[in-house]
């Protein structure tokens, strides 16, 4: 959870932890101001507006993903 990478007193970024858990994030995650509002942590599914994942919106981002591969576009007499 990002409240475990938050020190307890301060609220402020924990680097003891980052550094621990997610290493290659430090600087990323530095650059995030926490929120003044100390909102419940909760997961959410980035690809839909909703936030939500369901069976509709996880087989529409494979559909997309699997239309990126298969581009018109590629050249593949040029690639291989």
């Amino acid at each position: 959870l990002v409240s475990d990478l938050l020190d307890q007193q301060t609220k402020e970024w924990d680097l003891d932890r980052i550094r621990l858990h997610l290493p290659q994030y430090e600087e990323a995650i530095r650059l995030i101001i926490p929120s003044t509002l100390k909102p419940l942590d909760k997961q959410v599914w980035l690809p839909d507006v909703s936030g939500s994942y369901t069976t509709k919106s996880g087989y529409k981002r494979i559909f997309e993903e699997k239309k990126d591969l298969t581009n018109d576009q590629f050249n593949w007499m040029k690639t291989v």
